[in-house]
């Protein structure tokens, strides 16, 4: 168990805040996902005729903070006016709980909608996921593992499918074992890097990175690129000081060198957490990428 650190505390006090859900017509919060756990979703559901395709929204925040009504939730909320139904779930943070158990309650999630989506007034034939940071992180491990043994089944609906249509992808961490090297080349020097005991990052794996390299592995997107060919928009910003561009040009090549779908976007001057990356151009371009994803089913 990794113990808690002046560095810890630091990043646990970031001010999150909270959207104020009572600005979408169409709202349900604090929905039960599971017949065995706590976690629960807030559903946001677009005007018209049902049945809506759906977004699975994972929030970030380094696998050990974030929340489903953060005030970065409100953009990615935003497809919501296009037709899309909008779900932002939680998940075990790694605090709590370390890797996989955030992937169990997220693909556990995935089971939820396509057992109930129809009663919901959502298509469970048209799922794909959205993570940004860590959420991207996890986003991928759970869209490129749908036919591995990486689940918990007794957290529920364990008769459905984990698979999903597409994922989107924000800044995500593919590989933990770049990152460091990744940010020196960049020019950044970070008095707390991933290879620390106390890092998200080790908070993730459960022990710290360097410990146990393959068990590290177990938890790289990077590790499960082959054998499933789920498509993929992923974009990164050029100026990110916390997660090196290079982490998604190194995935989306080896997911193209494996026959994926891919659609690759950076945004020169963008930093983390960018407001840039939900303009309503950027929303444009992950509606078509879905839309095209959706228009083959």
């Amino acid at each position: 168990m990794i113990q808690m650190t002046q560095h810890l505390e630091d990043f646990l006090k970031f001010d999150l805040g909270e959207l104020d859900a009572s600005l979408y017509p169409n709202v349900e919060l604090d929905i039960p996902y599971m017949t065995n756990g706590k976690q629960v979703f807030d559903l946001y559901m677009p005007d018209g005729n049902k049945p809506f395709p759906l977004i699975i929204v994972i929030h970030g925040g380094g696998w050990i903070s974030g929340y489903r009504r953060s005030k970065f939730m409100g953009p990615m909320i935003q497809p919501v006016f296009k037709g899309v139904a909008i779900a932002c779930i939680s998940y075990t943070l790694a605090l709590e709980k370390p890797f996989p158990q955030a992937v169990y309650d997220i693909k556990t999630a995935i089971r939820y909608f396509k057992a109930n989506g129809e009663r919901l007034g959502i298509d469970p034939s048209k799922i794909i996921l959205w993570g940004e940071s860590a959420g991207a992180n996890l986003a991928a491990l759970c869209g490129l593992t749908t036919d591995t043994d990486l689940h918990d089944l007794s957290q529920g609906w364990s008769e459905y499918s984990e698979k999903i249509d597409g994922v989107i992808a924000h800044y995500g961490v593919y590989d933990f074992l770049t990152i460091d090297r990744q940010l020196v080349e960049n020019g950044v020097h970070d008095d707390w890097p991933m290879s620390s005991e106390d890092s998200p990052a080790s908070c993730f794996i459960g022990q710290p990175i360097l410990k146990d390299i393959e068990v590290t592995r177990k938890a790289n997107p990077m590790s499960y690129v082959k054998g499933n060919h789920v498509p993929f928009f992923l974009q990164h910003g050029k100026k990110d000081t916390m997660v090196p561009w290079q982490q998604t040009r190194d995935f989306a090549a080896a997911l193209s060198a494996q026959g994926n779908e891919i659609e690759l976007d950076y945004i020169d001057e963008a930093i983390h957490t960018d407001i840039a990356f939900f303009s309503h151009q950027e929303i444009e371009k992950i509606m078509r990428f879905c839309e095209r994803v959706w228009v083959r089913k």
